[in-house]
Parts: structure tokens; C-alpha cells; sequence
């Protein structure tokens, strides 16, 4: 009866926890989709206000390469009738422009820790194509600043190596040690109303 009881906790307790980004890799695809409807930034914005941002969701600038990515609520099919609550960030601008707007760069899901998130971020290209995701930890330290970090592997990767080769040719360097210096700066919608950052689209 008390090993019955506990397996029953322990299913419900599982059930509650958010899933890891290892459990999600299985659902998406190998290859970033890329989705239309990513090239009016208008657009975009007017899809956030009637959405209700909250938390990580907005229009976002990534520190290491200048490029400008909206997180939202995962819409690919293959995640559809898989009960996870995932986000997706799809590239609306790149210095790459090899990188046509809509690219999906990779996919978050949360972490039983508030304002912690697990993502999947394609790491390799093949002309426009994106491939190959590998495991980061975000933190969102404010409304703000969501900060990006490798997660430790056997492997010695360098996030700002990666990026750069990802989608621009050359950027200026910065210390690879630095843990929480790579990541995201939120351009909409701004806090208080007022950007961080002038955006020139």
C-alpha cells in the first residue's frame, strides 16, 4: 500500500514539474522551420499587445551579434498535442542576411526555478539552413536583461564562438569566461515605456 501510494505521489509530482529541454529535443525538428509573417515588425508588436506579454515574451536584441529576435509562444506543429509549454525565438533581423526573417533559432521551456529557463539553440549553419542545438541556461535577471549561458558539457564550447560564426562574420571580442554576459536585452515592449536601446529597422 505505501509503495503503491508513493508511486501515485511521484507520478502527480512529475507531472507538475516542468519538463526538461532534453525532453523536448525529441519534438522539434532537426532543421530550423522558418515561418512567414516574421518581416513587418508592426505586425509583430501588434501580435505581443494581443497576446499580453509577460515574462520572457517580446522582441529581443542579442547582446553578442545585434540581432533581433521576438520570444513567443511555441506555434510548431510538431509540439501540438505534446503538453509542453514552450516558447520559440524567431530571427526577425540578422547582420547574416543569409538568415531570412522567420528562421527559428530555437525553442525555451521553464525550469522549476522562477524566472530560470532551459533552451535549445541551433548552433551550426548550413547556408540559410540552421542545425544541430545544443543546451543553454537563461536567466532573466530583470524585465530587461535575459542572460544566456552554455551548459557544462565534457565539450568545451564557447557561446560567444558559436554566435559569432552563427550569424555575423566579424563583432568586436569580449572575454569568453564571463558567465551572464551573453544573452538578450529587451526592446518591446520596453519597461516603463522607455527602450534600453534605439532599434533601427
Amino acid at each position: 500500500m505505501t509503495t503503491r501510494l508513493a508511486t501515485i505521489l511521484l507520478t502527480a509530482l512529475s507531472a507538475l514539474l516542468p519538463v526538461r529541454a532534453s525532453d523536448l529535443s525529441r519534438y522539434i525538428p532537426a532543421e530550423s522551420p522558418v515561418i512567414p509573417g516574421y518581416n513587418d515588425i508592426d505586425s509583430i508588436k501588434a501580435r505581443i499587445d494581443n497576446h499580453g506579454p509577460s515574462g520572457i515574451e517580446g522582441i529581443w536584441m542579442m547582446s553578442a551579434t545585434q540581432t533581433l529576435v521576438v520570444i513567443e509562444p511555441a506555434s510548431d506543429p510538431a509540439l501540438s498535442g505534446t503538453g509542453f509549454h514552450a516558447w520559440q525565438i524567431i530571427i526577425i533581423s540578422s547582420p547574416r542576411k543569409s538568415l531570412r526573417p522567420g528562421t527559428t533559432l530555437g525553442y525555451i521551456v521553464p525550469t522549476a526555478h522562477r524566472d530560470h529557463y532551459e533552451a535549445l539553440i541551433y548552433t551550426s549553419r548550413f547556408r540559410s539552413i540552421l542545425r544541430r542545438h545544443r543546451h543553454y541556461t537563461l536567466s532573466l535577471s530583470d524585465e530587461s536583461h535575459l542572460s544566456m549561458t552554455p551548459d557544462k558539457s565534457p565539450w568545451n564550447i564557447s557561446l560567444r564562438h558559436t554566435l559569432r560564426f552563427l550569424v555575423r562574420a566579424a563583432i568586436h571580442t569580449r572575454p569568453a569566461d564571463n558567465p551572464g554576459h551573453d544573452g538578450f536585452i529587451k526592446q518591446y515592449p520596453p519597461p516603463d515605456g522607455i527602450p534600453l536601446n534605439p532599434v533601427y529597422l
